[in-house]
């Protein structure tokens, strides 16, 4: 793998696959559990590149993917563009704390036939080898 560009360094903790279980709470659906991975990956440029996958925990069929990337600019401010399979772009700033990362989406996009998304907002925390998202 490429050296990790000077940039990138407050992100370095993020870099490699992380995997685990979680559940969905949305005002206009049943909750549901899922499986998911998320990647994120570098080849030496200055963004990191974003891959989440979630599957059924039963089934382990298909249910949501996105994929984006990531970057930190020269004022330390990340900035990060994601596609969904819903249909939905966002792009969010956040801050970069030690090992906690806070979004909020400047702009979300949707296609026609998406569900209306007004905004986003996550939050990553990683603590040794355990991310919460």
């Amino acid at each position: 793998m490429a050296d990790i560009h000077p940039q990138l360094e407050p992100l370095a903790f993020l870099i490699g696959v992380w995997e685990g279980c979680g559940r969905g709470v949305y005002p206009t659906i049943d909750d549901f559990s899922y499986e998911e991975t998320l990647s994120f990956t570098h080849d030496g440029r200055p963004f990191l590149a974003y891959e989440q996958v979630t599957r059924h925990p039963e089934t382990g069929a298909p249910m949501h993917r996105e994929r984006g990337f990531w970057k930190v600019t020269p004022d330390g401010t990340l900035e990060v563009m994601i596609v969904g399979n819903t249909g939905h772009g966002e792009i969010a700033t956040g801050s970069v704390t030690e090992q906690t990362i806070e979004l909020a989406s400047v702009e979300v996009l949707g296609a026609p036939s998406s569900k209306e998304v007004r905004a986003i907002e996550r939050r990553f925390e990683v603590d040794s080898d355990t991310m919460r998202y």
